[in-house]
């Protein structure tokens, strides 16, 4: 199991690294969406710390269940369901969307650990290491989930 820390140079490099091999033509190994529509999505959840106008939808699954999911160090599981509005059910731009989550994973990184980070619409008070580890969970899942 790991822990995942975007605000650590190397794990950030490595994530980096992993979108640099990302393809436009690459093929999803489970789920409906290609790699454009992935990458919307992964930035759509980036969003969420990032951005407080972020408009999600707090009653998704029992708050206790969604903490422990999010929190823990297992990833999450293949085709697991997506939470309402952030299913990708149009095409959408890999290089813009690839550009945006350079910009999006580079300013998480240096807002660090000592950033006044906000609640988590699903399950609430969050630090600055939770926050990290969930947006490292998400994104291992979905590089895995295409092959990088």
């Amino acid at each position: 199991m790991i822990m995942f820390d975007l605000f650590d140079e190397t794990q950030y490099q490595n994530f980096s690294n992993r979108l640099d091999q990302l393809s436009p033509d690459a093929k999803g190994q489970w789920g409906k969406m290609d790699a454009g529509q992935m990458l919307w999505h992964v930035n759509l959840f980036l969003e969420h710390p990032l951005n407080t106008s972020y408009k999600g939808n707090g009653k998704w699954l029992p708050r206790l269940f969604m903490r422990r999911m999010l929190l823990s160090e297992k990833p999450f599981k293949k085709n697991l369901p997506t939470m309402p509005g952030a299913k990708a059910v149009e095409p959408k731009d890999f290089a813009h969307y690839k550009q945006e989550l350079q910009k999006n994973l580079a300013e998480f990184k240096s807002r660090g650990t000592s950033h006044n980070w906000p609640d988590h619409k699903l399950i609430g008070k969050m630090s600055a290491q939770d926050w990290s580890h969930v947006q490292g969970k998400h994104l291992d899942h979905h590089f895995r989930q295409f092959g990088v």
